[in-house]
C-alpha cells in the first residue's frame, strides 16, 4: 500500500496532516460505514426473503474482518504520521539525511578527488561547490525541483562521513 516516489499525490508529495485527512475520508470512513452496514443489527437489510437471489451471497464475516484490519492499518499509519519528527514535513529529517549520506558515498567513490565539503554558507541558486550541485541535483532529479537539503541536514552528513 505504497507507491513511489515522485508521482503526484504520492505520500512524498504530501503533507502528513494532508495524507490523514486524505485516508480519513477516502478509506478509514467508508470502511467504519460498510463494517456498520455489514454487522448483525444490520442483518435484515440483507434479507432475500421471499425471492432466491442468484447470486451466492458474500462471506461478510471476511468481509468485517478485512476492512476491520483495514481501519486498523490505517490507525497504525496515523501513528506514525503523528510523530513529531515529520510534522510538517512529507519526508522526515532521518529519511533526508541518510539519503544524502548515501548520495555523499556515491559522490566520493566517483569523484574520489573533488572536495567533499559544501564551501559554508551557500544560498546562491547554484551551489559554489561541486559536491553541494552534485547532491541537489541527485536529490531533485528523484523528488522534484522543490526538494531542498536543509542546512542541518548537511551539517549532520558531513558529522556522520567525519566519525567514519
Amino acid at each position: 500500500m505504497s507507491s513511489p516516489l515522485g508521482i503526484h499525490g504520492a505520500p512524498g508529495s504530501q503533507t502528513p496532516d494532508a495524507r490523514k485527512r486524505k485516508i480519513t475520508s477516502s478509506i478509514l470512513h467508508p470502511a467504519e460505514k460498510l463494517i456498520e452496514a455489514l454487522s448483525e443489527e444490520n442483518l435484515t437489510l440483507l434479507s432475500e426473503w421471499p425471492d432466491k437471489l442468484p447470486s451466492p451471497p458474500p462471506n461478510r464475516h471476511a468481509l468485517i474482518e478485512e476492512l476491520t484490519k483495514l481501519s486498523n492499518r490505517t490507525r497504525d499509519l496515523f501513528e506514525v504520521l503523528d510523530d513529531p519528527k515529520r510534522k510538517g514535513s512529507a519526508i522526515s529529517q532521518e529519511f533526508k539525511i541518510d539519503f544524502a549520506n548515501a548520495i555523499a558515498d556515491v559522490f566520493e567513490r566517483y569523484f574520489p578527488n573533488a572536495q567533499h565539503s559544501r564551501s559554508g554558507y551557500d544560498r546562491t541558486p547554484i551551489p559554489s561547490s561541486v559536491y553541494q550541485a552534485f547532491l541537489r541535483t541527485c536529490a531533485k532529479e528523484i523528488f522534484g525541483e522543490s526538494f531542498k537539503f536543509s542546512g542541518n541536514v548537511l551539517d549532520e552528513v558531513a558529522k556522520l562521513r567525519s566519525s567514519q
